[in-house]
């Protein structure tokens, strides 16, 4: 099993997923943010998406993440 964990500072990803998170007071001077998630990919094929709510982690923690193992 590999773990890998991605970002980027331009907004790209987040706009190709799907999951901007346009937030009003732009915080640090950012535009757009993205919202927190976490993917289970198997040979490129996305299993598991768990994309949070609110601000809680509950779907995107690593507990959750351990479970969809």
């Amino acid at each position: 099993m590999r773990v890998l964990l991605l970002s980027h500072s331009n907004g790209e990803l987040a706009h190709a997923l799907g999951v901007e998170l346009d937030l009003p007071d732009k915080p640090a001077g950012h535009d757009v943010r993205s919202r927190c998630y976490a993917f289970l990919v198997e040979d490129g094929v996305v299993k598991v998406l768990n994309l949070k709510e609110g601000v809680a982690f509950t779907t995107s923690s690593i507990e959750e993440m351990l479970k969809a193992l």
